[in-house]
C-alpha cells in the first residue's frame, strides 16, 4: 500500500514539471547543391555543343541531333556574313533553352542570350531561325525599331530572304509602298527586290485601271501588275465582264480568269 502511494505521488510531481522547449542537440544537415545534369556532346557548325541529356533531346533517324536544351550559354559561328562591313555572324544562344538543328549538324533555331545585330538591325534576346545555309530566316527586332521604314508588331518576328532583304512583316500601322496601302496587323510579303507581293488592302485602290476592294487580299507579280484581287466595282477586261465582288486573276501573259 505504501508503495502505491509513493508511485502516485511521483506521478503528481512529474505532472507539475514544466515542459522543456529547448533546441534539440545535434549536428545540422547542410543542404547540398544538386548534381549537375548529364549532358551530351554534339558537333554543330563544326564546334562542340553540350546539350542536356533529358526528354527534350531528339535525334534524326540517322543519329544526328535534331533538338535539345543547351546546357549553358553557347557561342555558335554561323559562318555567314550578315552585314556589308563585318565578318561571319556569331550568335550567343541562351543556356537552359531549346535549340534545333538541321540533319547536316548546322543550326536551325534557338534563343538569343543577348541583343545581336543582323543586317544592320538590332535583334532582341528572343527566338531566331536560320536557313539551311546559315543565313537568318526570322527574328525579333528590338522593340520600337523599324525595318525599311516599317514598324513591326512587337510580339511577332520579321522574316528575311536569304539575301537579307525583308520578306514578311506584320506591320503595327498601315503600310504604304509603291502607291498601295496595306492594312495594319495583317501580313505583308515582299519579293527579294523589295516590291510588294501580297497583303490586305487598307482601302479601295486603283491598280492597272481596276478598282480593287479594300479589306481583301491583293497579290502582285514582281513587276507590280495584278496577279489576283477582288473588284470593288464592275469592270470589263479584254471583252470579259466582271461584277463588283468578283475575284479576278491574271496569268503571266495578262490573260484573265475568275
Amino acid at each position: 500500500m505504501k508503495i502505491r502511494y509513493l508511485l502516485l505521488a511521483g506521478v503528481f510531481l512529474l505532472a507539475g514539471l514544466p515542459v522543456s522547449c529547448g533546441e534539440a542537440k545535434g549536428t545540422a544537415v547542410q543542404p547540398q547543391d544538386p548534381a549537375p545534369p548529364k549532358t551530351k556532346k554534339v558537333t554543330i557548325n563544326g564546334a562542340p555543343v553540350f546539350l542536356i541529356d533529358d526528354s527534350s533531346y531528339a535525334e534524326y533517324p540517322g543519329g544526328s541531333p535534331k533538338k535539345g536544351t543547351l546546357a549553358s550559354d553557347t557561342l555558335i559561328d554561323t559562318g555567314i556574313s550578315t552585314t556589308l562591313d563585318t565578318g561571319a555572324m556569331k550568335v550567343q544562344l541562351a543556356g537552359g533553352k531549346e535549340a534545333g538543328f538541321y540533319p547536316d549538324k548546322t543550326l536551325n533555331w534557338g534563343y538569343l542570350a543577348e541583343k545581336t545585330q543582323v543586317y544592320g538591325y538590332n535583334l532582341r534576346a528572343e527566338r531566331i531561325e536560320f536557313y539551311p545555309g546559315g543565313k537568318v530566316m526570322n527574328a525579333y527586332l528590338e522593340k520600337g525599331a523599324q525595318i525599311c521604314g516599317y514598324s513591326p508588331v512587337d510580339d511577332y518576328p520579321v522574316f528575311f530572304h536569304e539575301s537579307g532583304s525583308l520578306k514578311l512583316i506584320l506591320p503595327k500601322h498601315n503600310l504604304k509602298t509603291g502607291g498601295i496601302e496595306f492594312q495594319s496587323n495583317t501580313m505583308v510579303s515582299f519579293y527579294d527586290s523589295g516590291a510588294p507581293a501580297r497583303g490586305i488592302l487598307a482601302k479601295d485602290t486603283e491598280i492597272d485601271g481596276l478598282i480593287l476592294k479594300g479589306g481583301t487580299a491583293l497579290m502582285l507579280y514582281p513587276d507590280g501588275t495584278i496577279m489576283m484581287g477582288t473588284l470593288a466595282k464592275p469592270a470589263a477586261v479584254k471583252n470579259k465582264k466582271f461584277a463588283a465582288g468578283d475575284e479576278i486573276k491574271f496569268d503571266l501573259l495578262g490573260q484573265t480568269e475568275k
